[in-house]
């Protein structure tokens, strides 16, 4: 099977418990990979780096929920699609570091 360089899983930006927009970001098919921030599109940043680390090197990918089944099962958060390049994530994260 080729390895997917692309993928894209439901994200969940729940404020529920936090302060009106600090959002915690889930993946209700990757749960190791979890975030937070301030702000929708920065906590969409962040559950994509997320995403990226809990993935990256993954040789069997958890298979994508359906975006109307994760909005049903949480009514009350704002459901939103993550999409993140695996190749570009393994090459960040194993990146030689620079020396100072």
């Amino acid at each position: 099977m080729p390895e997917k360089h692309v993928v894209t899983y439901p994200a969940v930006l729940d404020d529920s418990e936090n302060s009106p927009g600090q959002y915690t970001v889930t993946f209700p098919d990757v749960p190791s990979a979890i975030s937070e921030e301030i702000g929708m599109y920065q906590a969409l940043d962040r559950g994509a780096e997320a995403l990226e680390l809990m993935l990256y090197d993954e040789k069997n990918l958890p298979v994508s929920t359906d975006l109307k089944s994760v909005e049903q099962q949480y009514p009350h958060a704002i459901v939103r699609l993550i999409t993140v390049n695996l190749v570009a994530a393994r090459k960040k994260v194993t990146a030689p570091l620079l020396d100072a």
